[in-house]
């Protein structure tokens, strides 16, 4: 068993962020073996190092690059004494996970790309020299305490295939602004919806090859109905879907069909998974891949324009443009069966088309 009062560090080893990112009480900071933060004294960046061995790249030596996590200027957090501690750590770990997740690039170049896997925390006791994980639960509830060798965790190849992480910094600082405010005003049941769709969404979004498709539907179809407030129906999840992304009346009725018309097929699918089956033989004009890949462009979108309704975040011009590009995107999916160009060149392309008078 691990001993709650010793110093404890919460961390994402296989995260490669470009710098620090700072909100409130918690930073996201970088950190290397070769050039450790100035400000981490000698015995912090001792325990992070013997921490770090345990955590084993490609070529089978220690990682030498990670994400380390701050709560109130703490790297090592001692005895738990805030009991919201770990929650506020693995919070903004999703929030921030999602902020990567929304810069992805498909069908294009390997870069930009993120997964949720480059966004696993971590959390690791030292003490007297030592690494010690925090138990294993048996499902008899029977806990496994875990030192030494038994702690090794191999880089998984799903976090390899990712050498740099897009970041949308003001979507982070959004989301946490959101989080903050409404914890602060009691608004629990508020935030607990948009922090359970943000897990749904990221825990969908791994590239894990043991994670079924079928679960990834569910996941992603339930974080965009929990989020809409949406009820059980595929035509209520699709018509608040269409009206929150069309909401600047920028498209016309065609666009919002088109949306309706994924969303409610995405729905009508998924309920087939969710009711314990593997495969569907449903009529669909959306190839099985390509509605997983709809739904991982579209949430991010949903997440932006909500955040923007309660006035926590300003939509740039390439904003404006995805839902456009996401429109076309998904129409030539269906009309074609197969993509014509990158994500990123929709977006592109409409951002021209917008520019020209």
């Amino acid at each position: 068993m691990t001993d709650l009062q010793m110093p404890t560090l919460n961390f994402m080893p296989w995260c490669r962020l470009d710098r620090e990112y700072r909100v409130g009480a918690v930073a996201l900071i970088p950190y290397s073996r070769e050039h450790p933060p100035v400000d981490l004294d000698p015995d912090h960046t001792r325990a992070v190092n013997t921490i770090l061995a345990d955590f084993i790249y490609v070529n089978g030596r220690p990682i030498d690059r990670c994400t380390l996590i701050t709560l109130e200027n703490r790297l090592l957090i001692e005895g738990w004494d805030n009991p919201n501690a770990f929650e506020t750590t693995y919070g903004h770990a999703q929030m921030a996970c999602l902020s990567s997740l929304e810069g992805r690039d498909y069908f294009g170049s390997a870069e930009p790309y993120s997964n949720a896997e480059c966004f696993a925390l971590y959390s690791r006791q030292y003490r007297e020299g030592r690494a010690v994980a925090a138990p294993i639960f048996r499902r008899d509830s029977t806990p496994l305490g875990l030192a030494g060798p038994a702690l090794r965790v191999h880089i998984p190849a799903q976090a390899i295939a990712v050498p740099k992480l897009p970041f949308n910094e003001p979507l982070y600082r959004a989301l946490t602004a959101l989080r903050r405010r409404w914890l602060d005003a009691g608004r629990t049941g508020d935030w607990a919806i948009w922090a359970e769709s943000i897990y749904s969404f990221n825990l969908a979004n791994t590239d894990q090859e043991s994670f079924g498709r079928d679960l990834e539907w569910v996941l992603m179809c339930s974080a965009m109905q929990r989020l809409l407030g949406a009820r059980s129906s595929a035509a209520d999840t699709a018509s608040k879907l269409a009206a929150a992304l069309t909401s600047d009346g920028s498209l016309g009725p065609s666009a919002s069909e088109t949306v309706q018309d994924w969303a409610k097929e995405f729905y009508r699918l998924r309920n087939d998974f969710a009711h314990g089956k593997l495969r569907t033989r449903q009529p669909r004009m959306w190839h099985q891949p390509y509605h997983l890949l709809l739904a991982a462009i579209v949430f991010p979108l949903l997440v932006k324009k909500l955040l923007e309704r309660e006035a926590f975040y300003q939509s740039t011009e390439t904003d404006r443009v995805e839902v456009a590009a996401f429109v076309r995107f998904a129409a030539d999916l269906r009309d074609t069966g197969s993509p014509r160009k990158s994500w990123h060149r929709y977006v592109r392309e409409e951002q021209e088309q917008a520019r020209v008078p």
